[in-house]
């Protein structure tokens, strides 16, 4: 059983449009749409901002990132002031059960993770669906503790723990830094998670220059 999920796949889209990428853009959402043909259920989740690519799936199919406002000088969370919205790739409590929910009973399902950004808000969900089908009992509250989830993301990536996995990246996009895609070396025996979520059918798409780049 193959099992798609979509997330925030539209995050790049501005991108495309003003580094005249809307071509490669395009390519980008075939991908994900034919790879979501061919697989057995599509789940999508969509944060602040963004628009469904599958507004037609079914209210089960269908969920929310969580975000926050931080305060964009200290990255931590006020009441007033200077401020940013944050997005994660991370579901909180309610929309995490009914995730799991889904899950439930599909063992050895495999999953392909498509949308923005590798490293980034695609990595946070494919980290929770990890989680969820090794029935981690903290699994639905990681979205509470930014700092745990990325030890735990270490810690688990030390043992090449999603190398093992049945998760994988399909079409994605990238963060506007260069991919931080790190392979095996002394600090990551078996790659950073970037590198233990890519495989042969994975395809990255750079919609807008890297900060060297623009430098």
């Amino acid at each position: 059983m193959k099992i798609a999920i979509v997330m925030h796949h539209d995050f790049r889209r501005d991108n495309a449009k003003n580094f005249g990428l809307l071509e490669d853009y395009g390519e980008y959402e075939r991908g994900i749409k034919k790879d979501c043909e061919e697989s057995d259920f599509t789940l999508e989740v969509i944060g602040r901002g963004s628009s469904p690519l599958f507004p037609e799936l079914d209210a089960s199919q269908q969920f929310t990132s969580y975000g926050r406002l931080t305060d964009h000088t200290t990255g931590w969370r006020v009441e007033e002031g200077p401020y940013i919205w944050v997005h994660t790739g991370y579901l909180e409590s309610d929309h995490f059960r009914r995730m799991e929910k889904f899950i439930e009973g599909k063992e050895g399902a495999t999953f392909t993770i498509h949308g923005s950004n590798a490293g980034e808000c695609a990595e946070d969900i494919a980290f929770q669906i990890y989680l969820i089908i090794n029935k981690h009992p903290g699994a639905g509250n990681i979205w509470r503790n930014w700092d745990i989830a990325e030890e735990t993301k270490l810690r688990y990536c030390g043992g090449g723990l999603f190398a093992t996995s049945k998760i994988r990246y399909g079409h994605v996009s990238l963060p506007i830094d260069t991919l931080r895609s790190i392979p095996p070396c002394e600090m990551f025996p078996h790659g950073n998670m970037t590198h233990q979520l890519t495989d042969e059918k994975t395809r990255f798409y750079q919609f807008c220059l890297d900060r060297e780049a623009q430098d």
